[in-house]
């Protein structure tokens, strides 16, 4: 998969074990490959279904170590009262609405802050979308702006 802005700035390994270490667990390799290679980025590839509320979100970035304004340690800060130790943020849709890792078992969840979607409420809000990160990849769609104006008229 192609990545627009990846490896901005580059991962060094010790950056990536520093992470480990805070947040005590090392991460999945699948998606530790992902961090050392792209260290984040905006996908080519954003249409991600979220199959409980049969609706779809475009994922807009992915969280690096060490990207201004997508760093995952800021945003694990930033979500720790909503979401404590249990889940890292990994991305973003177009909303600000976030992609979960759940640090237990790595599934992918897709985290509705918003309350976008009519499936969502305030008891849940935090749907299942993969599981791996490598999972979650796959599930990606290319945006195509014409087919999506057609749907809409």
């Amino acid at each position: 998969m192609k990545f627009v802005k990846d490896n901005t700035p580059p991962l060094s390994m010790e950056a990536l074990i520093k992470l480990e270490q805070e947040i005590g667990c090392t991460l999945p390799q699948d998606y530790r490959n992902f961090l050392i290679h792209h260290n984040g980025g905006e996908p080519e590839y954003q249409v991600l279904t979220i199959p409980d509320c049969h609706d779809k979100t475009l994922v807009d970035r992915f969280l690096g170590i060490g990207r201004p304004h997508d760093d995952i340690q800021e945003w694990r800060e930033e979500l720790s009262d909503d979401l404590g130790d249990a889940f890292l943020a990994i991305g973003l849709d177009s909303g600000g609405n976030a992609l979960l890792m759940d640090m237990s078992d790595w599934k992918v969840y897709y985290w509705d802050s918003a309350r976008y979607f009519e499936c969502s409420s305030d008891d849940e809000n935090a749907f299942w979308v993969a599981d791996s990160f490598s999972d979650l990849l796959g599930k990606l769609k290319l945006y195509v702006r014409e087919l999506c104006l057609k749907k809409e008229e």
